[in-house]
């Protein structure tokens, strides 16, 4: 091959190495910028996502909130206690709502507010809830929109469910995971039997459904025991929880030391006066055997 020849090719390579060379700089500048808008546009975000947050106006407490036209006041500290909750992000600004009269302390909610002094009284005291049985539904359908989850433990007996529970952790004074032990129309309603599974277990909760479906029962600190005599403390109690009179859940205390009878020939026994007394096969004993006579030996604080 001659040499112009040669020199013609070399000089086309030349032409074509110094073009690929500027396209590829071209392209890295293109990306180059294109990385410092995506850069920009993250930090702008952030910015803007922080200063929705923090810079909110000055809300001061107390906070008033209209809900449907029900009124409530509270604070700050209470409304942010379940982060995520629908007043979390309300507080924080992510959730927009109506201002009452301008004033940034004071919401406007579009939503029924009859019954959230239930979840106002959770979010203050973190107790169990105390729900009335008939309101269940409605309260359900409003911690799922204020987004605030409450975990419940199933309750282990069939006579109450877990709102009504609540009130034994209330009166026991501290909240415990119950076991069932015993349950008569699954074990059986024979004395003995309830001494084989109740006896040496600690504390327990007797909770008794009767044929008018009053409910009520009795709290034994101590275990239970087949020795046939009185025993407890102070800190045994009875109770009622439903019943045809009015009386609202409550707690009756005993007037002298004839807490609990362990009878092996009986089932619970409660005061001196046998205020509740469930004897052998309670199911099938004449009405006048197996009762309850309370407040007699217990009294009501």
């Amino acid at each position: 091959m001659s040499d112009p020849i040669i020199q013609q090719i070399n000089s086309l390579l030349q032409e074509q190495q110094v073009r690929y060379s500027n396209e590829i700089k071209e392209l890295k500048e293109i990306i180059k910028k294109k990385d410092e808008i995506l850069n920009n546009n993250t930090t702008s975000t952030s910015v803007a996502k922080l200063t929705k947050v923090e810079f909110q106006p000055d809300i001061v407490d107390p906070i008033t909130l209209n809900i449907g036209g029900s009124e409530y006041q509270t604070t700050k500290e209470t409304l942010l206690k379940v982060k995520g909750s629908y007043f979390d992000k309300l507080l924080k600004g992510e959730i927009k709502a109506t201002n009452i009269n301008d004033k940034s302390n004071s919401f406007f909610i579009d939503r029924d507010g009859t019954n959230f002094k239930y979840i106002l009284n959770y979010l203050r005291t973190e107790d169990p809830l105390e729900i009335p049985q008939s309101i269940l539904n409605e309260i359900d359908k409003d911690l799922a929109f204020y987004k605030i989850y409450i975990e419940h433990l199933p309750s282990p007996s069939v006579i109450v469910d877990q709102y009504q529970i609540a009130n034994f952790s209330k009166w026991i004074g501290k909240k415990s995971n119950l076991t069932l032990l015993y349950r008569g129309t699954r074990n059986g309603f024979k004395a003995s039997t309830f001494h084989s599974l109740c006896d040496g277990k600690g504390p327990t909760i007797t909770l008794i459904k009767s044929d008018d479906l009053s409910i009520f029962g009795g709290y034994n600190s101590q275990s239970w025991n087949s020795e046939n005599k009185f025993y407890g403390d102070d800190q045994c109690f009875i109770f009622t929880m439903l019943n045809h009179v009015g009386v609202p859940p409550t707690k009756y205390y005993s007037k002298d030391q004839s807490y609990v009878k362990g009878d092996p020939d009986s089932g619970p026994i409660f005061g001196a006066a046998h205020d509740i007394n469930i004897i052998d096969r309670a199911n099938i004993a004449r009405d006048d055997l197996c009762y309850q006579s309370f407040p007699y030996s217990y009294f009501c604080l």
